[in-house]
């Protein structure tokens, strides 16, 4: 697949000063805004919130995809890619799903990021799981379709959402 997920991670979690910055500014969005509004709603808010906060962030970036080293006419657009490292996913749904998992894969695999967020704002309280890519070889040039194989570890072949103690979504 060439993306390692991991439930629990050995060592420091990547930008984690970054990632605890967005999640906070996503929990004072939650906090006035409250469940129940439509997904765009609460990233117009989100978009000001980073800004107040000066956290660097573009709103639905076009990343390139590619296929077989061919790069494709189609682009991904995340909600946002925060301070060049963090893909950040939104959703307002009353609980996340497969599908919902596969699009922040999907935005952290085109992405040839580290890291990505998937932030749900339809619950009680706020909802969010980290995804990292442990095996992203560094800053690549080239299209992601020309980076050496990368293969799952053993112990761990299917992507899992790292540890979050204070997401409900997450047991």
């Amino acid at each position: 697949m060439g993306i390692e997920i991991r439930s629990r991670m050995k060592g420091e979690l990547p930008f984690k000063e970054l990632t605890h910055q967005i999640i906070g500014a996503a929990m004072e969005v939650h906090r006035e805004l409250g469940p129940g509004f439509l997904e765009a709603v609460y990233q117009d808010a989100l978009a000001l919130e980073l800004s107040s906060r000066k956290i660097p962030f573009v709103e639905h970036p076009r990343l390139e995809l590619w296929y077989k080293q061919t790069k494709l006419r189609r682009h991904y657009e995340p909600d946002f890619l925060v301070g060049e490292q963090v893909v950040v996913e939104l959703k307002a749904h009353t609980n996340l799903g497969p599908a919902d998992e596969a699009q922040a894969l999907n935005a952290l695999k085109s992405s040839n990021r580290t890291l990505a967020l998937l932030i749900n704002f339809g619950q009680a309280s706020l909802a969010w799981r980290r995804y990292a890519n442990l095996l992203r070889p560094g800053n690549l040039s080239f299209p992601p379709a020309t980076l050496p194989h990368m293969q799952p570890s053993a112990e761990e072949s299917h992507p899992l959402p790292l540890d979050n103690p204070c997401n409900p979504a997450n047991p």
